[in-house]
Order: C-alpha cells, then sequence, then structure tokens
C-alpha cells in the first residue's frame, strides 16, 4: 500500500518536523505543497494531507478540505495551535479524521501517525471483503444491508457476543396505507444516516430489522422516533421492538414481528414486547408449571379451530360493512386482537392467554366515552364459536353505535 503523503505550507522546510517527530515516514513518499497548487499533487496514491492551518484563513482550508473529499478518499488532519473551537467544529463536520495541535508530543504524535495508516490498511481490507460480500449474496445490492438469509446463519455467532445479548432487535416497515406513496428505498437510505457503525441492518421482503448491541428499551426507542422524523410527517412508520437475551433465532424474530403487528394494529410508532411484558409474564408461567405443556395444547387448539377462522371471516365481513373504517386483526401465542378504527374512534377485541385455563376478554374503545369498557375472564374450555362471536357482535355494536354519536 502507497504511503504517499501531502503537507499543505507554504514553508518548504515544515516537511523537517515530520521527520524529525514520526519514523514511519519516508522522505521520498512526503511533499510539501502549498495550498494553490493543491489539485496537481493529489492523485490515487495520496494517502494523508496534513495542513498547516494557521498559515491560512478559515475559509481558504474548508474550501481546500471540500476539494479534496471530492476528488479523493485520502485522509485529513489539520494542524493548528490555535484554540478555535469554531474552526475546530467545521473541520471536524467536514470530515476530517483529527486535529492536531504541532506543539503535540513526538511519542505521541507517531503513535497518532501509525494509526492513521492503519486505518487506512483496515479499510482497504473492509473494501476487498465488501466485493467478495456482494459476490455471496450477504448483502442486499439496493440497500446494502444484510440479506436476511445471511443474518439467520450468523446469528448463533453473534449471540455470542456480550454487545449483542444486551442489544434490541427490532422489526420496521412503512404503514401499509403509506406503501404506494413512498418507496422502503427512502426508510433504508434515511437509517443509513441515523444508525451507528455497530448496528446491524437487515433487509426482507416486506420490511426491515434492525439489532442494536448495547441498548436499552428506551435507546432504541429514540432510534425509531429518529427515523420517524426523518421521514417526515406526511408518512408514518412502525417498529416492533424486543430484547435479544438468550434465544433462538426463530423465538426472538417472533417477538419482534408479533410486536409490530401490534403497533400496526394500534396505529402507534412502535410497541414493545419484552421484559415487564405479557411475554415476561407467561415465560414465567411456563417454568412454574409442570404441566404448561398440557394447557397449551388446549390453547392452541382454541386459536387454530377457532379464534383465528372466526377472526378472519368477521375481518372481512366487517370491512364490507364499515367501508369508511380500517378493519384488522392478528393472533398469536400470547395475544389476539381483533381492531375496527375509524377518524374518532379506535375499537379493539383484546384475548389474552394466562398461560394455564383462562383467557381474558377486554373490550377497549378510545377516542369516545358514550360506552363503557369491558374486562372479563373466561375458562379456556369454554371457548367456543358462539361465545366469540358474541363478543365481536358486541364489539361491531358498540363500534357503530359510539361512531354515530
Amino acid at each position: 500500500m502507497s504511503k504517499k503523503v501531502l503537507i499543505i505550507s507554504e514553508d518548504k522546510h515544515n516537511s523537517d518536523f515530520f521527520f524529525s517527530s514520526v519514523t514511519t515516514l519516508k522522505r521520498e513518499n512526503t511533499v510539501v505543497v502549498s495550498l494553490k497548487d493543491i489539485k496537481s499533487f493529489i492523485d490515487a496514491d495520496t494517502s494523508i494531507i496534513f495542513f498547516n492551518a494557521d498559515e491560512y484563513t478559515t475559509n481558504e482550508i474548508l474550501s481546500a478540505i471540500e476539494y479534496v473529499k471530492k476528488v479523493s478518499d485520502c485522509k485529513i488532519i489539520v494542524m493548528t495551535a490555535k484554540n478555535d473551537r469554531g474552526v475546530v467544529g467545521k473541520c471536524a463536520y467536514c470530515g476530517v479524521l483529527d486535529i492536531l495541535n504541532p506543539a503535540i508530543e513526538t511519542e505521541i504524535f507517531d503513535i497518532r501517525i501509525m494509526n492513521y495508516f492503519k486505518i487506512i490498511s483496515l479499510e482497504t481490507k473492509l473494501n476487498i471483503l465488501s466485493a467478495f460480500i456482494n459476490i455471496t449474496n450477504v448483502q442486499n445490492f439496493k440497500t446494502g444491508f444484510f440479506t436476511h438469509k445471511a443474518f439467520v446463519e450468523a446469528f448463533n455467532n453473534l449471540i455470542e457476543f456480550d454487545s449483542i445479548k444486551n442489544g434490541i432487535y427490532i422489526a420496521l416497515t412503512i404503514n401499509p396505507e403509506f406503501k404506494t406513496k413512498v418507496s422502503m428505498n427512502r426508510l433504508a437510505l434515511n437509517m443509513k444516516k441515523i444508525l451507528r457503525q455497530t448496528d446491524i441492518l437487515i433487509h426482507s421482503t416486506d420490511k426491515y430489522y434492525l439489532l442494536l448491541p448495547d441498548t436499552n428499551i428506551q435507546g432504541a426507542e429514540n432510534v425509531v422516533e429518529k427515523i420517524s422524523a426523518s421521514m417526515g410527517n406526511d408518512i408514518k412508520i412502525h417498529a416492533g421492538l424486543t430484547k435479544v437475551g438468550i434465544t433462538i433465532f426463530n423465538e426472538l424474530e417472533k417477538r419482534a414481528n408479533d410486536s409490530l403487528i401490534s403497533a400496526i394494529t394500534d396505529d402507534k410508532l412502535f410497541a414493545f414486547l419484552g421484559e415487564g411484558s405479557i411475554y415476561d409474564e407467561w415465560n414465567d408461567i411456563q417454568r412454574k408449571d409442570k404441566h404448561f405443556k398440557l394447557f397449551e395444547k388446549v390453547y392452541d387448539k382454541k386459536l387454530s379451530n377457532v379464534i383465528e377462522p372466526l377472526f378472519f371471516r368477521y375481518e372481512k365481513e366487517l370491512a364490507q360493512k364499515l367501508p369508511n373504517s380500517f378493519v384488522s386483526q392478528y393472533t398469536n401465542k400470547i395475544e389476539s386482537v381483533f381492531s375496527i378504527r375509524c377518524e374518532s374512534l379506535h375499537s379493539e377485541l383484546i384475548i389474552r392467554y394466562d398461560g394455564f385455563a383462562k383467557l381474558t376478554f377486554e373490550i377497549k374503545h378510545n377516542g369516545l366515552d358514550t360506552c363503557e369498557n369491558m374486562k372479563e375472564v373466561i375458562a379456556l374450555n369454554s371457548v367456543n364459536e358462539k361465545l366469540l362471536s358474541k363478543y365481536l357482535k358486541k364489539l361491531y355494536n358498540e363500534f357503530r353505535k359510539n361512531a354515530n354519536s
């Protein structure tokens, strides 16, 4: 790898300082160049450019840096003895790698220069690896995110890192009503601008997944809020959050997707099914009761033979009866939700499983107070099509009455 270095200065003797301080630089590869001649000396072999900023005005330095960034990938170091925070801030914003005081100790300066070359070497290696990554379909060619297939295969290795175990997994998508107005690629571009280098982005069919290492729920919520803000007020997104912890991949992704469905159904920016939520209560019950699997089998049958088909049927039926409202439903191992929403009212039937032999039926109306909410506990064995139809009809009749009042 070439280590050609340019020193931007009007003093031809300025290179003497570098050779007396830095053991890694060679005279034949280092050139002192006047600021006005910089365009003639930058080429593909240039690795680092040092600007002796105290010789020039701030505008001259910033203009030169802007030019260098356009024509080269080399690293830019600004040397200045002035303690001007404004200049430092502007240089950092322009993409300068480092800002040094010429009075820096020789040993420290030498180490810094060696580290710069290490960074260049690592970036070169990363570019080479990226070329192979693209060929083997590890990355999506449109977004640059990891493919979902590659992430699934890598997960067993990733979960060995404590930073991953202490992270948050997110399923994120654009609201179905807005997908005709904006491309998912725009969402991907905005995410790349906001997220850290260590965050893992995964490209899936109709959504994106994010794995944020060493992040708590509040931090993940802040990230989602920033992504939402970047899309503008006219585009709505939803996210499902869950903690990684120690888990198998299928369970982790199911939690994230269930949370996402909950966020979409409740028309919220994000939802979290994880620690302190119904998921943990449900898992605690599994650990405590040796007969859990017997109850689970009964519940699974009720879910697949009664709740899911009836929810699906009523969704289609009420969508025709309520053309100006949005009807949706979802079911999973923990909760089943049937939702009807219009501009002024959001009504839901929520069925939650306690892990043993009971279900909680809850009807909630948000937006108008003309009808009281309801919550009842029902024995698992009592749940049949007739009983469930009664609650769905109650939900529909109360929604229609409130929406028309």
